[in-house]
């Protein structure tokens, strides 16, 4: 699978890392700049499974909404997945749904705020998977069975929408990482 890893850009006149106060994200000094380590985790697990991954980190190239949805639309990808934050939420759910569209991808939105929050955000958007709690080997698991055209079904850790309508799934959690080697 390709897969594309966003880092949204923050609102104007602001800088929102999202990786901050436990993954709900924290307005700093728009001169920093911190890295999205949890984006680079799941590219890593991601690509050592075999997938093809890119991460557009819109906050390190200061790119706005526009030019990160020009960048992100550049190349062909199967899956979209966007990082979150409390304090940009909307923002983000609606850059990882159009991003997916203009890709004809499936979308998936990580981060401790859609974590806890899964129904609403699956409600109200267009993103395919909300990815809880433990991402790398979730969304190892998500790509591995949308490869092989595999119900997701059995994917632990993910919430989505009820193929036939009737309402959200909760998978159930996937296990906590023991050895972090």
């Amino acid at each position: 699978m390709r897969l594309l890893l966003v880092n949204p850009p923050s609102p104007e006149n602001q800088r929102i890392s999202r990786g901050l106060m436990g993954g709900f994200g924290m307005a700093v000094n728009r001169d920093l700049v911190y890295p999205p380590l949890n984006l680079a985790y799941v590219a890593a697990v991601a690509r050592d499974a075999g997938h093809e991954v890119e991460i557009l980190d819109a906050e390190a190239l200061d790119l706005d909404r526009d030019e990160t949805l020009r960048r992100g639309g550049e190349k062909p990808f199967d899956v979209v997945g966007v990082d979150s934050s409390t304090a940009t939420i909307d923002e983000d759910l609606t850059l990882a749904a159009e991003l997916a569209e203009s890709a004809g991808a499936k979308s998936f939105t990580m981060g401790a705020q859609v974590t806890n929050t899964p129904d609403n955000v699956l409600a109200r958007t267009g993103v395919h998977y909300v990815i809880r709690d433990e991402v790398e080997g979730t969304v190892v698991a998500l790509l591995d069975a949308l490869a092989a055209g595999d119900d997701v079904s059995g994917v632990e850790g993910i919430s989505y929408q009820d193929p036939s309508g009737e309402g959200i799934v909760h998978n159930p959690p996937r296990a906590k990482i023991t050895e972090l080697d």
